[in-house]
């Protein structure tokens, strides 16, 4: 039996290489060089000593098992063992517990201030954070409402996913962190956008009490652009990689694959063209027929009778303020077929007339929806019943409400016919180099310049259907971007529990993430939207304002 100290070292069975900075005694090895492992006493001995040393220096690794596996919870590993992860509501949050919230990487803090260029990099100024005697969302501290994102680092392997703060052997940063995805150039912090992509004074900004805007890539993007300052060329709309980093975080603090068990976000209200409402006296609306799934505070467009429920040119016009179940005359009763809807008017330009039916349809809440919510992350009124946004870590809706549509992943069909067609999916490596010539691009003839890059994983043939994500494949090139490759046996609580829907025709789709008010469970982190062309202009499709860092 050899003994010698050890420094690194490698074991069965948890795909791990320990760099111990000092171990001031020995431990036994048995066998030869080639198949030396750690065994027993000594195993139990390193992990005591690794977790000693991990105290001592402050490092700690968060992290869950069961990923890609069929049931939907997890289990925690590592220092995520005993933590408890609860989320809020409006309201009182007194007993609300979250052992995450101060832990790096999860500790984000929400502030403001404003963008501008350096070394052809966008660089944020914070002028305040959130809880300073002088914060404040009104414009005056800045456009830009942001989460502050401590660096991060990640390990994905073997249905294991790991957190931490400290890069550990075999662990590799969030892309997000990676100036020009290099992971040797990693960044400290990066900020994020608090609220969706909205414009206030005809300029882009992050700020509350604004509509999202809606529409298609080339007027999302172009949006961005018009963010008021020196880094504007270096807006874009939302990235891959972050869908990527938030999906992370907030399945190992969960410890689960099914986000919307944890907070629903808005996901069943009501959306269709049906809904048909006659003004019965100012601001007090006989809708034609009782819905359960319309609710206090939703946003809505009122407007001819003849409009689509997903037209883009039309934006929320009132805020349901009261609902009452009433009968055809107005008359409160609990057996009522009808609402008599009491709505704010938001100032739109246009006239109402007592007695016409208008076109009642939904619309996403506007910005700032979720501050009356105190805690990281939570709901108004409820996180369950699917009529309220969330946020998570202060970061507003990042799944349903309304798509967000990617700045840089696509996808098209390839392939001779239906028995060996196939999906292939691209990736924008720079978009702060690429302007959509007109909305129907990116095109074919784009995906085939050097801007695009053809990522090397692909849904195959047998693996090519709409449903439940069941397998989710990895680039190795760019391993933050994910792509559906089986839906077949999933569901809407297995295995990653979101919805795919893919190209069905031999053209570019715009890819965008995390479903809309009313798509019910098919909303969520791995949620993929990748039917409509980069031209599908809708007031389903949002985004949010990013910026190259």
């Amino acid at each position: 039996m050899a003994t010698k100290p050890l420094k690194t070292l490698t074991f069965e069975g948890l795909d791990d290489t320990y760099t111990i900075p000092q171990i001031d005694s020995t431990l036994s090895v048995t066998g030869g060089a080639a198949d030396a492992k750690v065994t027993g006493d000594a195993i139990n001995s390193l992990d005591a000593r690794v977790t000693t040393i991990e105290n001592e220096e402050g490092l700690h690794r968060y992290g869950v098992t069961g990923i890609g596996q069929s049931a939907a919870s997890l289990t925690r590993i590592w220092d995520s063992v005993g933590m408890t992860a609860q989320v809020g509501t409006d309201g009182d949050n007194s007993n609300v517990i979250n052992d995450f919230d101060d832990v790096a990487p999860f500790n984000r803090r929400k502030c403001v201030g404003h963008w501008k260029k350096e070394d052809n990099r966008a660089v944020f100024v914070v002028e305040s954070y959130y809880g300073d005697e002088d914060y404040t969302e009104d414009g005056t501290k800045g456009d830009y409402v942001a989460v502050e994102c401590p660096k991060a680092y990640y390990y994905l392997k073997d249905g294991r996913l790991g957190v931490s703060a400290h890069q550990y052997d075999g662990w590799k940063p969030f892309d997000i962190f990676c100036h020009k995805h290099n992971p040797n150039e990693v960044m400290d912090k990066v900020y994020i956008p608090a609220y969706a992509l909205a414009q206030k004074d005809g300029h882009a900004v992050s700020l509350p009490n604004l509509d999202n805007l809606q529409g298609n890539y080339k007027q999302l993007l172009d949006a961005c652009r018009t963010y008021n300052g020196d880094a504007s060329d270096l807006a874009v709309m939302y990235p891959a990689a972050v869908n990527f980093y938030e999906w992370a975080l907030f399945t190992v603090e969960f410890a689960t694959q099914n986000c919307q068990s944890v907070m629903y976000g808005c996901g069943i209200l009501r959306h269709s063209n049906d809904d048909s409402a006659t003004l019965r006296s100012d601001g007090k609306w006989l809708l034609n027929n009782y819905y359960a799934s319309r609710v206090v505070g939703e946003y809505v467009s009122i407007q001819d009778a003849t409009i689509d429920q997903n037209d883009v040119s039309y934006y929320a016009s009132h805020k349901i303020t009261a609902i009452v179940q009433c009968d055809a005359e107005g008359n409160e009763s609990s057996s009522g077929a009808y609402q008599l809807v009491t709505t704010e008017y938001l100032g739109s330009e246009r006239a109402y007339e007592v007695g016409t039916a208008y076109r009642f349809v939904a619309r996403p809440y506007r910005t700032g929806a979720c501050n009356g919510v105190s805690t990281p992350s939570g709901s108004p009124v409820s996180n369950t019943n699917g009529y309220y946004p969330c946020k998570y870590r202060w970061r507003e809706n990042p799944y349903g409400n309304q798509f967000k549509t990617s700045v840089d992943l696509f996808n098209m069909r390839t392939g001779t016919g239906g028995s060996d067609y196939y999906c292939e999916w691209y990736y924008l490596d720079d978009p702060s180099t690429y302007t959509p010539s007109t909305t129907s691009k990116p095109d074919a003839t784009d995906l085939a310049s050097d801007a695009f890059r053809l990522l090397d994983c692909q849904t195959d043939h047998d693996n090519y259907v709409n449903g439940y994500i069941k397998v989710l494949e990895y680039s190795d090139e760019y391993p933050n971007i994910r792509v559906p490759n089986g839906t077949t046996g999933g569901s809407a609580s297995t295995y990653y529990c979101d919805y795919a829907s893919l190209v069905d025709s031999y053209v570019v789709r715009a890819v965008r993430f995390g479903g809309i008010w009313a798509y019910g469970a098919n909303d969520g982190f791995s949620s993929f939207y990748a039917h409509y062309a980069p031209s599908y202009g809708t007031a389903k499709a949002g985004s949010d304002l990013c910026f190259i860092q």
